[in-house]
């Protein structure tokens, strides 16, 4: 793996933590907001009755919980479409459910990897195990794919990222 490998592995780790740690229920800004921006009219004899405005309360901090790389070794890398010969239909919806995204999205052995792992795949980058296939079996992984992949990497090491909940 050379420098710029290590550069984009530690980048995407990084990312990979931010969502682990900082789940998007935390960003949701909680704060009331009022109803209603009309100003009240106040007869000269009348005076503002005062409303106690609500105390937000403090949001849970995240804890930080550590995130483990374990190598699965080395697998064999093939290439799939959403063509009827890849798929048998051309919906592009994966066996989990989710539409496939290119470069993202792979198929696994679900014996050895299982299905929403996040994956590092060495000489491609970083993936999601969304779909199964029935000729992956073992150590394959059949990479998602939109038209000609330019430059197909057959080989690599595969690392899982375990943790962060």
């Amino acid at each position: 793996m050379d420098k710029a490998d290590k550069v984009w592995m530690i980048a995407g780790l990084m990312l990979i933590m931010f969502i682990f740690i900082f789940k998007p229920q935390i960003l949701i800004d909680k704060t009331p907001t009022p109803t209603s921006t009309a100003q009240q009219t106040l007869e000269p004899t009348q005076t503002a009755q005062s409303t106690p405005e609500p105390t937000p309360q403090p949001t849970a901090e995240p804890t930080l919980e550590p995130i483990e790389i374990i190598s699965l070794g080395k697998f064999q890398y093939t290439y799939y479409t959403n063509s009827v010969a890849d798929c048998g239909n051309t919906k592009g919806i994966t066996f989990s459910g989710t539409r496939a995204i290119e470069n993202l999205t792979v198929a696994v052995d679900t014996r050895i990897i299982p299905l929403g792992s996040f994956l590092y795949l060495e000489n491609v980058g970083f993936a999601v195990a969304q779909d199964i296939g029935s000729a992956v079996k073992g150590k394959l992984i059949d990479i998602y794919y939109e038209g000609e992949v330019e430059d197909p990497q057959e080989f690599g090491q595969v690392f899982i990222l375990l943790g962060g909940d």
